[in-house]
């Protein structure tokens, strides 16, 4: 059985208060143990997405990364049942250490918590799903490792300028199938 526990006040769910149905990130929460951080996928729902679910959905993770002026983008793509697809975008160097904390526990956990939230901010259901990313993240973690460092400023700007060219999330999603290398997606070098 999954065991959740959430401490209240500056977590994630906070954030999803004011988040719409369909919104999706990433957090570290405990083990079953309390001994180790691992990280944990949380979904805002509302009753329609909910009920489409089912009593036991199948749900998919796949990862698509890219690269724009030496800063790396991974989109988090999470496919549950046969027709909702979500994402969150992981950024390495995540102010705080959050990123390092991500990449080396999405390389290095066998399984990962999808906490599904209501409307507001409740956990109505919680699963582990075998997570599939483990050998594509334990690569990109030696290439990241040897990158050097960029912002939060500028993360976003990349990340703004490769949404400005993708394709809808499904069809993303059909694009990558398995986790593929740092050289697979969009790579665009500007002049700086």
């Amino acid at each position: 059985m999954l065991t959740i526990e959430v401490t209240t006040g500056g977590n994630i769910i906070d954030h999803f208060e004011y988040m719409p149905p369909g919104a999706m990130g990433l957090d570290m929460i405990p083990n079953d143990s309390g001994t180790v951080l691992r990280p944990a996928l949380f979904i805002k729902t509302d009753k329609s997405m909910r009920g489409s679910f089912g009593a036991n959905p199948q749900i998919n993770i796949r990862v698509a990364p890219f690269a724009l002026n030496d800063v790396y983008l991974f989109s988090l793509m999470v496919k549950i049942g046969r027709e909702w697809y979500l994402e969150s975008w992981l950024n390495y160097h995540a102010d705080g250490g959050l990123g390092l904390q991500l990449f080396e526990g999405l390389a290095n956990q066998m399984h990962i918590p999808v906490i599904i939230l209501d409307e507001g901010t409740e956990i109505v259901a919680a699963y582990e799903v075998k997570n599939s990313l483990r050998y594509g993240f334990k690569d990109y973690l030696k290439v990241l490792d040897t990158t050097e460092p960029w912002t939060m400023g500028e993360f976003d700007m990349a990340k703004a300028m490769v949404l400005g060219t993708l394709p809808r999330l499904d069809i993303m999603w059909g694009m990558h199938p398995k986790p593929p290398s740092l050289k697979i997606g969009l790579e665009v070098t500007l002049g700086k």
